[in-house]
């Protein structure tokens, strides 16, 4: 597994071997930011941006919390999920994407000076044969953090984080995304689920976003000087 912070600018996703041909987050200003899911079979890629806040099937509207149908990814914005899941079909390259772009802010911390919390991306996952994965979560389109993973990790169950620093009620973006992909060369299903929490925030705090995030603040086994120590 590798892990580091990025530091170029991301106007679209590009994900392992996998890339949006629209913006996979939309331009601050929109009503809501636009979401996508991708796959793709070979060299054959489709993407399905949308302004639902929570979408499976190729690009179809949640009908359930369940897990998304294999060889496709899928999201739901409100609870911070992203998934992503392909066959394990010898001889055929297989991959898929969800990707969240989400404009947050929260209430229960001061308005007139800045409070330092942090964004993280539980990621688990099974991953076989030649199956990779990666996830990524970032503030806005300079800054995030991602990480790749591969059979020798699996069962994968693990967190990047991102740190952030914002006063109550001041609005910031938050992108986060998990891809999967096989080549094909052996029998390789593989499916990763990541979920998004926020941390390091007092008990008062509650979470918003356009999108309607709506989990609880949870209380998370990190302290902030851990969460700085990952981050460098």
């Amino acid at each position: 597994m590798r892990q580091a912070a990025e530091h170029a600018v991301v106007v679209v996703l590009i994900l392992s071997g996998l890339s949006c041909a629209t913006p996979c987050i939309a331009a601050p200003g929109d009503v809501c930011p636009t979401n996508v899911t991708c796959e793709g079979e070979l060299l054959l890629e489709l993407c399905y941006p949308s302004a639902a806040p929570c979408v499976g099937y190729g690009g179809s509207s949640c009908s359930s919390d369940g897990p998304c149908p294999v060889g496709f990814g899928c999201y739901d914005a409100p609870v911070g999920r992203v998934e992503a899941a392909v066959p394990g079909v010898v001889g055929v390259d297989r991959s898929a994407l969800a990707g969240v772009g989400d404009r947050y802010w929260i209430t229960g911390i001061p308005a007139d000076s800045p409070t330092e919390f942090f964004a993280q991306l539980h990621i688990v996952g099974t991953l076989e044969g030649d199956a990779t994965g990666e996830a990524r979560v970032g503030e806005g389109y300079g800054l995030g953090t991602w990480a790749d993973y591969d059979a020798s990790d699996s069962p994968v169950d693990a967190t990047i984080v991102v740190p952030l620093m914002h006063v109550g009620g001041e609005e910031f973006l938050v992108h986060f995304s998990i891809a999967v992909r096989n080549q094909g060369s052996v029998y390789s299903p593989t499916r990763a689920l990541a979920i998004l929490e926020f941390g390091g925030l007092p008990p008062t705090a509650v979470v918003h976003s356009c999108q309607g995030y709506n989990l609880p603040v949870p209380t998370l086994p990190m302290t902030w000087g851990r969460v700085k120590s990952l981050y460098r």
